[in-house]
């Protein structure tokens, strides 16, 4: 998400990537539930999509909180791009230490 991150992003480009013609609100729904039931690639999507309001209204905050679920699980991608957040203080409170952590 970020032009410094050290990987590339794999953003999501447009909702309608599952392979199904689904609205907006049904495919942000069915990548909620499958989010919500452990699905690491899914909530990584998800994640970038409230960072970036692609689908959804930007929120920082639960992008935050989706990456740090990713990040928990072991994803380079989620846990660079919740150190850059930290970094810059979007979605949380600016904390260099924790952005060196993550």
């Amino acid at each position: 998400m970020h032009a410094f991150a050290t990987t590339p992003s794999t953003t999501v480009k447009t909702l309608g990537q599952t392979g199904q013609s689904q609205s907006a609100p049904q495919e942000i729904a069915a990548l909620q539930t499958a989010a919500n039931s452990g699905d690491a690639t899914v909530q990584l999507k998800l994640a970038q999509a409230y960072e970036s309001g692609n689908g959804v209204p930007k929120d920082l905050e639960k992008a935050v909180a989706w990456y740090r679920k990713v990040a928990d699980q072991g994803n380079a991608e989620a846990e660079n791009n919740l150190g850059v957040m930290y970094r810059l203080g979007e979605g949380l409170e600016e904390n260099k230490q924790l952005a060196v952590e993550w």
